[in-house]
């Protein structure tokens, strides 16, 4: 393995790491955010609609590491 492709691996791996916290963030607010409608009778939808986005995020996480 060359020096650059060391370095385009390190910065690949820097960078799906900076995703997953970013999705991490955005799930946990997600999910934050639907049980505040849960317990609020906000709308079934909405609430499904953000578990949704949430878990969806996470998948693509999983996409992408295992593309790695």
């Amino acid at each position: 393995m060359t020096d650059h492709e060391r370095i385009s691996l390190r910065d690949k791996i820097r960078n799906i790491i900076d995703l997953k916290i970013f999705v991490l963030s955005v799930s946990i607010v997600f999910m934050v955010s639907a049980l505040i409608s849960w317990y609020t009778d906000f709308s079934f939808w909405w609430t499904a609609l953000l578990v949704a986005v949430a878990v969806l995020a996470n998948g693509v996480i999983i996409a992408f590491e295992k593309d790695i």
